[in-house]
């Protein structure tokens, strides 16, 4: 028997066992001795329902992850859903041999430890006389009737000693601890594969946007790439990769501007402005025109009336698709303001009006997200910092008035920034950024956002500070 085979067996007879020692508590005599015992049995009754659930959750995440939408089958018929070859397959690639022989050894551990606790519960199997530890058994003469096993109560006796329950408690809890970390393990090593995917593809994007602008047309350009979190597309992200769908993976939105006499610069609409194309999706790739313009493509969309997306293509070159919908918008005045000047430079003074905390959480979130995203590509050329995190200034009221009093702070899409101009002429090389530095600067960073102020205002810093040994004291302060 398979571990994925053993996990739908587990499934199956922990609900039984649960319902057996629960349900058999209240057959207790009352009296001092009595009450410790049922006071044990209690707590074993909780052990196995933490254990059923735990499992459970364990299983359901992985099936989704692996690409199952409905598992209703898993609460159903555990033993035969589990049991299914296609099931037990796409499982197993999604786990990977090591993870399978980790997954397996934790349930086979519990196999054992609730296998020794059936041993002590006569009348699980109505033939059997004496107890049994054949799950199988338990569960085929045990189908739920009505939401429950009333029938259990008049057959059940437990034959525990007050040690063997406290052993008992203890084996249980202990598998349920290693099954609830494998899988926290699990999703969060499938969630850092998504997003160094998803770096990947921003370091392409930036290769094929670099080559898509022609010097004379403007003094500079510039690419104003939007944070995306990604974390709920992880499991989406790795499907599409094993499987060559048709359908873009995902989306990148980014702002297009120039320096031109007008101060004229191009914003997409709330649909994205660039699609990532699966390399190899021949539905997708044979309606591509290949981009060697930026600017021209814009132009010519806006001259003729023509919507399309930005697409990026395999070999690090950007296309152009049809749309429906609008996706290209001229926008003139585009501005925009850094974190760090929302950031208090003073503690007597207070920026929780403009920053709330709600806005707070979901920047620290985005901006963890995307060190993984972006870490050593050109959009995070350094570190994480309150100089490099914009936020767009919309107009609001009169569109004629430029004051800074009319303009909004758009809190919802935090973007980074590359200019394009006379002084990178080639490619930048793909920076190497050292991970601790990495992170401290992501920790310092979201500290400032926690408190609304800057670490130099902390610690009455004239300068900041730069060196990772003189920073790392004073951010674990």
């Amino acid at each position: 028997m398979s571990g994925i085979e053993v996990a739908g067996l587990l499934l199956g007879a922990l609900p039984i066992l649960f319902a057996a020692v629960d349900l058999s508590k209240d057959g207790i005599q009352r009296g001092i001795i009595s009450f410790r015992k049922r006071h044990f049995v209690e707590k074993l009754a909780l052990a196995l329902l933490l254990q059923q659930r735990t499992l459970a959750e364990t299983v359901r995440s992985l099936l989704i992850g692996s690409g199952y939408e409905d598992v209703s089958g898993l609460h159903d018929d555990p033993v035969g859903y589990l049991s299914d070859k296609s099931v037990k397959n796409q499982l197993l690639d999604y786990l990977g041999p090591e993870n399978t022989a980790a997954f397996t050894g934790a349930l086979r551990q519990s196999d054992d430890i609730v296998k020794s606790k059936a041993r002590n519960i006569t009348g699980l199997v109505p033939a059997f006389r004496d107890p049994t530890d054949n799950l199988l058994a338990i569960v085929k003469s045990n189908q739920e009737v009505n939401g429950g096993w009333l029938d259990l109560i008049p057959r059940v006796k437990l034959v525990f000693r007050a040690t063997e329950l406290k052993t008992a408690i203890r084996d249980l809890d202990d598998t349920t601890t290693t099954l609830d970390r494998f899988a926290r393990i699990i999703l969060a090593a499938k969630l850092a594969k998504a997003l160094r995917q998803v770096r990947g593809f921003a370091n392409d994007l930036y290769l094929a946007i670099f080559q898509g602008w022609r010097a004379g047309c403007q003094d500079n350009h510039e690419a104003r790439l939007f944070l995306e979190d990604r974390v709920d597309d992880a499991t989406d992200i790795l499907k599409h990769v094993r499987r060559d769908n048709s359908t873009p993976v995902f989306f990148f939105q980014l702002i297009f501007a120039a320096s031109i006499y007008q101060g004229q610069a191009f914003r997409p609409s709330e649909s994205p402005h660039i699609t990532l194309v699966v390399p190899g999706s021949t539905s997708v790739r044979s309606e591509v025109t290949f981009v060697d313009d930026i600017c021209a493509a814009i132009e010519a969309a806006s001259c003729r009336k023509r919507q399309f997306a930005f697409v990026l293509t395999g070999n690090q070159q950007l296309g152009s698709i049809p749309r429906d919908e609008r996706t290209v918008i001229p926008y003139h005045r585009a501005d925009r303001i850094a974190l760090k000047s929302l950031l208090c430079d003073d503690k007597s003074r207070h920026h929780s009006t403009l920053l709330p905390l709600r806005l707070r959480m979901l920047l620290a979130l985005r901006l963890a997200s995307n060190l993984l995203q972006l870490l050593q590509t050109q959009w995070l050329q350094s570190t994480w910092s309150k100089d490099m995190i914009f936020f767009l200034l919309r107009l609001t009221g009169d569109v004629n008035n430029t004051s800074r009093d009319h303009l909004h702070i758009d809190f919802g899409r935090p973007f980074v920034s590359l200019t394009f101009d006379d002084s990178n002429a080639s490619a930048l090389p793909q920076p190497n950024v050292d991970p601790k530095v990495a992170l401290l600067e992501l920790g310092i960073l979201l500290l400032e956002i926690w408190h609304t102020w800057t670490l130099e205002t902390q610690f009455s810093l004239k300068e900041a500070l730069v060196e990772y040994y003189e920073r790392l004291p004073l951010a674990s302060k």
